[in-house]
């Protein structure tokens, strides 16, 4: 407590002085933290009959280039001489003797010792108004004649990279000095140097420019508007031709800067340009042209902040998609056409928080998605397969559920309705403005729907399993049949997945009442299909499964009685010659999380620990068919699913039982089976060691063999890192009967041709070699 107060400065100054002279590191940091602390209380002058003792210390320290403390010696002198900035008569002394130590090194900005003065220069000036002044005044001039004379490309980086510094240092200090920001009095050269600099040959200069001019944009007071907009200017042009991926970036971030605090000189500088050069776009297959037109919608992205200009950058980027519907069979349009998606579900994103911008989404973008998913049913498949606009129907449908899912019920059930009666009714009453641009005739879909309406399908999917209240969802019981139906019998297997995702999602928001019915039929009709002899119906049969699998997903989140009866079924379907693969991808489908349907963001009905759940409820019944059966592939596969995903410490109890079945994964050639059983492993290697060294005999030469699997490196890499682990986390005595072995193989991984994996086997063979060494 004394050491805060100015009268006990002249005893403690010198105490401090003393203790920072120290070999010891821990006394020199305590020092620097009591000195801190004390100029935020003592007065000017009590600071200042010892601030050049201390500045000599704090110089000292930084100039040897010992990075341990230097932050906190650079922090100390922030505190010095913001204490000492409370009297400019002082502060002038005192920079006299930091000028006298620091300018000559100005001249040196190819030296080390320049980048060290620029710290020391940097912390006294960010520590007031009247300190950055000064500062500014006498650095600026110099820094600004030496880039003049300077033509060495490190020197120029050097030098501009203490503008960024100083600029920085002025941002961040106060500013409540009377003469304004301090940066005005130098800033017109200061943007002349960074303007001039953005046509230099060197990236790294580029760069190090647009960061200054964003950091003057942020400076509000720095630049007139006139210099906003040519910056923004500056920025287009250079982002438009610019080369080198982090120089662009920058730009882009710059213009967003610029959008977020001043959308007037976007809306009148760039985004007319902007527009007009998306909208002359030349198709012309070209890479150059594919890359341009990518670095457009990126500009387009970046700069769509606020209200008006998110509705014409939306606008604009609904009509280039108009355009490019009837083209989708030019590869270029096609992959120009992702990319616009890709950017207006950006814009949409990012934007959703804003109520105008969410209100003008569901009025009018939601309408312009259903139109552009229509359209895509009007090619014929002979004429354009429906796998080539695939992922242009599942972005735009991407699109329509981020704004569903945001959206308040009471917002979107007009919509709602109107998808649903087009589904079932083929009803596009709501679309009669748009009646020239569909030209095709919308029937309610059936089960033998084709390829052509898997947009349609896309889309209502996309709708009803998104919306916060499923209660909206109108003729919900006729919507599960009609899915149901297609999910079974249509004979696109995309299509037929997609209904029945659609279905579960429903299924799994339903009302209990309105289920219950719906649930035994449906049973009833998968098990008869699934219990016909003839091979005939193994089309219907592996979509029965599938769809069999999704609905024991949405069950088994939300908890639902019927979920043991759809478990127990897909470990039985395991046991089945023809559909135990289906059924073992069923596993994945329950424990893995998918970012379209029965997520937390579409609102799904979960329950915690629902893997945990499900892991219980099938875990004895796969390890008895396990054990039942000569073909264990298709168990292994299922078990390998489940395990990858439920936490390890639910593993511990059932370990002595699952071993085996890890160990046996491990000898199967299957990446599918290798990848949960090693980064199971793994885990279980620093959390089980007692149970998994009992198994180390058996389990070494399949991981020993795995590094040697050529087709891919992370199976390499994660075979090693279990070797390793072994050498690191279980006894001795274990391992040591297979260290010579072990060495041998790590020797043969060390010749891999790719350098990661030589690394981590040269690493795990050191750990190895070492262990011998301690034995011998």
């Amino acid at each position: 407590m004394l050491c805060c107060i100015s009268i006990v400065c002249e005893i403690l100054s010198p105490l401090l002085l003393e203790k920072l002279e120290s070999n010891v590191s821990g006394s020199k940091a305590d020092s620097l933290s009591a000195l801190i602390a004390c100029c935020s209380v003592y007065d000017a002058k009590s600071v200042a009959e010892h601030s050049c003792a201390f500045w000599y210390l704090i110089r000292n320290e930084v100039f040897s280039n010992r990075k341990e403390l230097e932050i906190h010696y650079l922090e100390a002198l922030t505190a010095l001489t913001q204490s000492i900035s409370k009297d400019l008569i002082h502060l002038e002394d005192f920079l006299a003797t930091v000028y006298q130590d620091c300018l000559k090194y100005l001249e040196e900005s190819e030296q080390k010792i320049f980048q060290q003065t620029s710290k020391l220069l940097v912390s006294v000036c960010k520590a007031s108004a009247e300190s950055s002044c000064r500062v500014l005044n006498t650095t600026i001039p110099i820094i600004l004649r030496e880039l003049k004379l300077s033509s060495q490309m490190t020197c120029r980086q050097n030098l501009m990279q203490l503008i960024l510094d100083l600029i920085e240092a002025v941002r961040t200090c106060d500013m409540s000095s009377k003469d304004g920001n301090p940066m005005s009095a130098h800033k017109d050269n200061i943007y002349e140097v960074f303007v001039s600099t953005l046509t230099n040959p060197s990236p790294s200069l580029r760069k190090t420019s647009v960061f200054g001019l964003t950091r003057l944009i942020s400076m509000h007071s720095v630049l007139s508007e006139d210099e906003r907009c040519q910056t923004a200017t500056h920025l287009f042009k250079l982002a438009c031709i610019e080369q080198d991926t982090i120089v662009r970036q920058e730009c882009i971030s710059s213009l967003t800067c610029l959008a977020t605090d001043f959308p007037s000189v976007i809306s009148s500088v760039v985004l007319p340009d902007l527009l007009r050069k998306l909208l002359e776009r030349n198709v012309t297959g070209e890479e150059t042209s594919a890359c341009r037109f990518s670095v457009l919608i990126d500009l387009l992205v970046g700069v769509s902040v606020g209200t008006e200009i998110v509705r014409q950058a939306v606008t604009v980027c609904v009509e280039l998609l108009n355009s490019f519907t009837e083209q989708l069979s030019n590869d270029s349009v096609l992959a120009d056409a992702i990319q616009c998606i890709a950017g207006l579900n950006a814009i949409v994103s990012s934007n959703l928080a804003s109520l105008e911008c969410q209100e003008f989404f569901l009025q009018w973008l939601l309408i312009q998605c259903e139109v552009l998913l229509l359209r895509c049913c009007q090619f014929d498949n002979s004429e354009l397969h429906f796998h080539r606009t695939e992922d242009f129907i599942l972005g735009l449908s991407r699109i329509v559920r981020s704004i569903i899912q945001k959206s308040p019920s009471s917002l979107v059930e007009s919509f709602v309705s109107n998808i649903t009666r087009l589904f079932l009714h083929g009803d596009v009453e709501h679309l009669s403005s748009y009646r020239d641009t569909i030209k095709v005739t919308v029937l309610p879909l059936q089960p033998e729907v084709s390829a052509r309406n898997f947009s349609i399908v896309s889309l209502l999917v996309s709708v009803i399993c998104s919306v916060q209240n499923q209660d909206i969802v109108p003729e919900i019981g006729e919507l599960m049949h009609r899915l149901n139906a297609i999910a079974v019998s249509c004979p696109e297997d995309k299509v037929s997945t997609l209904a029945a995702k659609g279905l579960a999602g429903l299924v799994n928001k339903a009302n209990q009442d309105n289920l219950e019915s719906f649930l035994q039929k449906l049973e009833w009709n998968v098990s008869r299909l699934l219990a016909e002899d003839s091979d005939a119906e193994l089309s219907s049969k592996k979509k029965a499964v599938v769809l069999w699998s999704w609905l024991t997903k949405a069950l088994v989140l939300c908890n639902n009685k019927h979920q043991t009866t759809f478990v127990n079924q897909l470990v039985d379907l395991l046991g089945s010659r023809l559909l135990a693969e289906v059924s073992a991808d069923g596993f994945r489908i329950v424990v893995n999380d998918f970012e379209d349907i029965l997520c937390v963001e579409s609102h799904v009905v979960g329950t915690l620990m629902y893997r945990q759940r499900f892991f219980a409820l099938s875990l004895g019944r796969l390890l008895d068919g396990y054990h039942a059966n000569k073909e264990t592939y298709s168990y292994l596969l299922a078990i390998s699913y489940l395990i990858q995903n439920v936490p390890k410490q639910a593993l511990v109890p059932d370990l002595p039982l699952l071993m085996p079945i890890l160990v046996q994964s491990l000898a199967f050639e299957d990446e599918r089976l290798w990848t949960p059983a090693l980064q199971t492993i793994a885990d279980l290697l620093c959390t089980a060691q007692d149970i998994i060294s009992q198994f180390i005999d058996d389990m070494l030469p399949h991981l020993l063999l795995i590094t040697r699997y050529k087709p891919k490196m992370d199976i390499r890499i994660s075979a090693l890192n279990c070797i390793h682990l072994i050498c690191l986390k279980l006894p001795r005595h274990k391992i040591l009967p297979n260290l010579d072995t072990v060495m041998r193989q790590l020797r043969l991984a060390m010749d891999d041709d790719k350098r990661i994996v030589r690394k981590k086997a040269a690493e795990t063979r050191i750990d190895w070699s070492m262990l011998g060494m301690k034995e011998n």
